[in-house]
């Protein structure tokens, strides 16, 4: 069973939670790729994001989240 876990902080107090950040979409490609879409009240538009997790017998449960060229 695949378990995620993604932490995402409240919106200020006084902001808008219509335009704060927030997970739009999962997409499950294979047992260790997710697509997740956020949306980004920065930019105003949706970011996706590729995630890719360790194999289950890793030493380490390491999640790397590193910007990419297509992260404009």
């Amino acid at each position: 069973m695949l378990l995620a876990w993604v932490a995402i902080s409240p919106p200020a107090a006084g902001a808008d939670p219509a335009t704060a950040a927030r997970i739009t979409g999962v997409e499950q490609v294979s047992d260790r790729w997710q697509k997740i879409s956020v949306y980004s009240s920065s930019m105003d538009k949706v970011i996706v994001n590729d995630v890719f997790r360790a194999p289950r017998d890793a030493a380490a449960p390491t999640l790397y989240l590193l910007n990419g060229i297509m992260g404009d």
